[in-house]
């Protein structure tokens, strides 16, 4: 799905073990510690973006939800919880 919206602008690592792969880079912007690239969902109920329960290689997405990719700084106390907006959809 990333590589279908990306239009294949993004790099990854497979990592057998895991049967995941790891994002590299998304659109040229690459890791660089501490910038990551993360998977979130966002949370009708909650009014927020939520990090995914397993990573993206391993979660359904369904009908109605909606994923955003973000570019985010590990190192601040609560990355996760600064994306409070919905994204607007992106059409592949």
């Amino acid at each position: 799905l990333t590589q279908l919206v990306t239009r294949g602008a993004m790099e990854s690592t497979y990592y057998p073990a895991y049967r995941a792969h790891f994002i590299e880079s998304i659109q040229g912007l690459r890791n660089q510690s501490p910038n990551f690239w993360l998977i979130y969902l966002w949370s009708d109920t909650e009014k927020k973006w939520e990090p995914l329960p397993v990573g993206a290689d391993s979660f359904s997405v369904k009908d109605g939800h909606n994923l955003a990719w973000a570019y985010t700084d590990t190192t601040v106390k609560g990355y996760h919880e600064r994306l409070t907006t919905p994204l607007p959809p992106v059409q592949p």
